[in-house]
């Protein structure tokens, strides 16, 4: 019997020393949550960029550049250099979104 009792105190023991350890450790959470914002605030920026331009080309009477920029995104970056001085903000819109997103991943990959 004084075994057991003494079993359950050093078990006791490891339970408050592991809590303690818990308390003490920081808060892994907030960072990834913080990057996933940042990535969504990144993608919608990109995504509005990609409609402006997809939207000018149809509304310019490109209609094969409009059905190519839906179909192939990457053709909305060459429209988009096409027609620079039309379209300098939504570009920037969709090239500093697409590296956003980048810089994101991979500053979170080595963060965590």
């Amino acid at each position: 019997m004084p075994w057991a009792m003494a079993h359950d105190a050093s078990e006791y023991h490891v339970q408050m020393d592991e809590s303690a350890r818990r308390r003490n450790q920081p808060t892994h959470g907030a960072p990834e949550v913080m990057f996933g914002i940042l990535a969504l605030v990144a993608l919608a920026v990109g995504a509005i960029g990609w409609l402006w331009i997809t939207v000018t080309a149809f509304s310019d009477g490109d209609m094969l550049w409009g059905i190519g920029c839906l179909v192939l995104s990457p053709l909305c970056l060459v429209y988009g250099f096409l027609n620079l001085d039309e379209l300098k903000v939504p570009l920037a819109m969709v090239v500093g979104g697409g590296v956003s997103q980048v810089a994101i991943g991979i500053l979170g990959a080595v963060l965590s």
